[in-house]
């Protein structure tokens, strides 16, 4: 088993870090195009190196990148869910609100941007219509509101129920 601090050492970036590492893939595609250029010039002439190289800058570079970025942000994370559960637990009610009235507000300003702009927001409002049509709710002003009425007790729900659950965990 790999031990948490050399997961670190390889992995939990800074800005230095993603600095060498974009300095690094400039330099080597800086090199795999010159390289290219040189080997134009002799033709018939394959370097194998040259394809290994490509693959480098491609995929190795970019997926360590990525990796990188992605287990910092992990870790990130896990500093502040660590933050907050030495504070306390959430408060179920207002997370709910708080999530009732965003996902109002979204179904809200859709359903009047789809009014507005039609061909702007069809897919996104034809989701609604989906979702909330068997209710009543259709592409109107009526129907932002009855939407935003339906996306409150839909948002109002699932974040109620992700705090609690986060709080029993």
């Amino acid at each position: 088993m790999i031990k948490k601090e050399r997961l670190d050492n390889w992995f939990l970036v800074g800005k230095k870090r993603i600095l060498k590492i974009i300095i690094l893939w400039i330099i080597s595609i800086l090199l795999r195009n010159s390289i290219y250029s040189f080997m134009r010039n002799f033709e018939g002439v394959f370097i194998g190196n040259e394809f290994l190289l490509f693959l480098i800058i491609l995929f190795v570079i970019r997926i360590y990148l990525m990796i990188c970025i992605i287990y910092s942000l992990i870790k990130m994370v896990e500093k502040e869910v660590n933050k907050m559960t030495k504070l306390g637990k959430l408060n179920t009610l207002k997370f709910g609100l708080a999530g009732g009235i965003l996902t109002a507000l979204c179904a809200f300003i859709l359903t009047i941007c789809a009014i507005i702009w039609p061909n702007y927001a069809s897919s996104y409002s034809g989701f609604l219509v989906q979702i909330y049509g068997f209710l009543g709710y259709k592409i109107s002003i009526f129907g932002a509101f009855l939407g935003a009425i339906y996306s409150f007790i839909d948002g109002f729900i699932a974040t109620w129920l992700f705090a609690w659950i986060y709080n029993k965990l």
